[in-house]
């Protein structure tokens, strides 16, 4: 993360069992500042403008300010399910809801 847009940070907060909050993540020193260790998706930060933008063009099959960016097909594959009932009991303990936020 470049230090020009890490002002773009926001802090986060967990509640406390009292009710009150307590920062969990500093911008200033947050470890999403620092560039992932494993090359992939990890560690990817973006606004919230830049996701809903994402999910606007998934929704449409690929397109984007009325241009073709990807193939319908091809987004159908990337939105399928691709887990087999084995492979959800395999990893059931991994796949339950979490919070996010």
């Amino acid at each position: 993360m470049l230090d020009d847009k890490a002002h773009r940070f926001a802090a986060n907060y967990v509640p406390g069992a009292d009710g009150t909050l307590t920062l969990a993540d500093d911008p200033q020193d947050s470890r999403l500042r620092l560039p992932p260790r494993v090359p992939s998706g990890g560690g990817l930060v973006s606004t919230a403008a830049d996701y809903a933008r994402l999910c606007r063009f998934i929704l449409c099959k690929g397109h984007l300010d009325g241009v073709r960016l990807l193939g319908r097909k091809t987004v159908e594959l990337m939105t399928a399910d691709h887990l087999t009932l084995q492979r959800v009991a395999l990893h059931r303990h991994r796949l339950r809801p979490r919070l996010f936020g």
